[in-house]
């Protein structure tokens, strides 16, 4: 197994809304873990389609560097709670952060996606606390 590769860090919009997302606070309630500020993170490890390659160890220096948390939780968390979603092709692991092209403005010159998409059945899940959407943002 090689060494892995730690994602190339991109820069990413964040809307204020963000801050105010109540399903996002009540999962990092109940779970006690830094959700809201790893979710954030992990926009700028997404390739400009909205995956990554699921490799919590390099997610977690590359995004929570000091934190003394288990990055794996962190993924699980928001993958059940509706933030995004794992799956696996030819033994490999990936995330995909559905509502990603919502959310975020894709600069023209970066590289296209080389990690493969989520399956057919995957790209038409559409979570009920979707993030970021204003209709589910309390005031």
């Amino acid at each position: 197994m090689s060494t892995p590769t730690p994602p190339k860090v991109v820069n990413r919009t964040i809307k204020r809304e963000f801050f105010r997302h109540w399903g996002l606070f009540e999962a990092e309630t109940k779970t006690r873990l830094p959700l809201r500020l790893a979710f954030a993170g992990l926009w700028t490890a997404c390739d400009r389609e909205g995956r990554f390659q699921w490799q919590p160890e390099v997610l977690k220096v590359a995004i929570l560097p000091y934190d003394k948390v288990d990055f794996s939780g962190v993924l699980d968390a928001l993958g059940a709670n509706g933030f995004l979603v794992k799956y696996t092709i030819e033994g490999r692991e990936y995330g995909w952060v559905p509502k990603f092209l919502k959310h975020q403005a894709i600069n023209g010159r970066e590289v296209q996606s080389v990690l493969p998409p989520p399956p057919g059945d995957l790209m038409l899940f559409d979570e009920p606390t979707s993030a970021l959407d204003p209709e589910l943002v309390g005031d």
